[in-house]
């Protein structure tokens, strides 16, 4: 069994004209620091890292990097509220900046504390300052919201597949678990998902995960048993 971790984060901007009321998202994902990870891991047995406290940005450009301990250079933070999401197995944190405190940001991260005061960076990312025009935010006068999620998944050798009762080359197996991913352990290459079983059928190297039955379906790379492979599948 393996634990994963995967960090994402959206910009909300409030777009309001005459004819239009929405909101414009900016998307990106992060990496999980070294003391990210021990974060993680030291919070499931003890107290020596604070619960997560702030979203913070900045103006920094470095390549993110597992080592980082904070980010290049750190222009303004916000407090979180967290919320976790069972069923999808997230943590979601979200806060607001002032347009004007996200004007030229090109990194952003999320830190907290230790029992010893030292603060800590658990992810960062850095994006390109077009992302977040200057010129396209000062016209607003809204907070930008900022939704940054945890996202925890779980992956294991799956064996005891069985072949579909129609169709040749395609294998089942039952995953009460959603699915997001397959790939093969002994390569590390990933299957394309697809979207019906009969698309299964037709290409290698595929897999789908119906909802509906909790059943996992797969054509491997080699068209070969999966019961002969070790492939990895991974869930939420």
């Amino acid at each position: 069994m393996r634990f994963n971790v995967q960090g994402s984060y959206t910009f909300k901007i409030p777009i309001t004209t005459m004819f239009l009321n929405t909101k414009l998202l900016i998307k990106g994902t992060n990496i999980i620091t070294q003391r990210g990870e021990s974060f993680f891991m030291n919070r499931c047995l003890n107290d020596y890292f604070n619960p997560i406290e702030e979203i913070v940005i900045g103006t920094g450009i470095n390549i993110p990097q597992k080592s980082d301990e904070k980010l290049g250079n750190e222009t303004a933070r916000s407090t979180v509220i967290t919320n976790v999401d069972l069923n999808n197995k997230q943590l979601i944190l979200k806060t607001s900046f002032t347009s004007n405190e996200i004007k030229g940001a090109t990194e952003i991260g999320v830190i907290t504390k230790n029992r010893d005061k030292e603060e800590v960076l658990i992810s960062r990312d850095v994006f390109t300052e077009n992302q977040l025009n200057n010129e396209f935010l000062n016209g607003i006068t809204s907070q930008i919201e900022i939704e940054y999620i945890f996202q925890f998944s779980t992956s294991h050798l799956q064996a005891d597949w069985t072949p579909h009762p129609s169709y040749a080359k395609v294998y089942y197996v039952h995953e009460p678990s959603t699915v997001t991913a397959v790939y093969e352990n002994t390569t590390g290459s990933g299957y394309k998902k697809v979207y019906s079983e009969a698309e299964v059928r037709n290409d290698e190297a595929t897999f789908y995960y119906d909802p509906i039955t909790n059943n996992l379906y797969v054509r491997t790379s080699k068209s070969s048993n999966p019961n002969n492979e070790e492939l990895i599948v991974q869930t939420k």
